[in-house]
């Protein structure tokens, strides 16, 4: 029963208490688990895409979750230059960014999900 084996034998890479946070918020804070250089080349790609948004060929959509266009979504060429620094989210990022794809798919992170999600997500 490979459902059941998912279910209660999950790997022993998480603790306990780290599986135990997980399946009552949802969440886990992971210290250290991704190396700074890639955070490091995801933020310096980040800036980028934010001082060249307004490129005609710029196809990113991006969503605002506070201030003055909370709840709208629009083009990410068009977005305002004092808009970064509201919650917000850029959609399908990974299309369009190596660092974004480098870090979702990072081995360490991914081991770790399949370890909370009990198997291949």
């Amino acid at each position: 029963m490979p459902l059941l084996d998912a279910l209660f034998n999950r790997p022993k890479n998480l603790t306990n208490t780290q599986r135990e946070f997980w399946d009552t918020n949802g969440y886990l804070i992971l210290k250290r688990c991704i190396k700074p250089a890639v955070i490091d080349r995801y933020q310096r790609e980040l800036d980028e895409l934010w001082e060249n948004r307004a490129s005609d060929d710029n196809p990113l959509v991006i969503d605002f979750w506070e201030g003055p266009l909370s709840g709208k979504r629009m083009f990410f060429k068009d977005a305002p230059d004092d808009s970064r620094k509201y919650i917000h989210k850029l959609n399908d990022l990974h299309f369009e960014s190596q660092a974004c794809r480098d870090l979702c798919l990072n081995p360490t992170l991914q081991m770790l999900l399949i370890h909370c999600w009990a198997g291949h997500p």
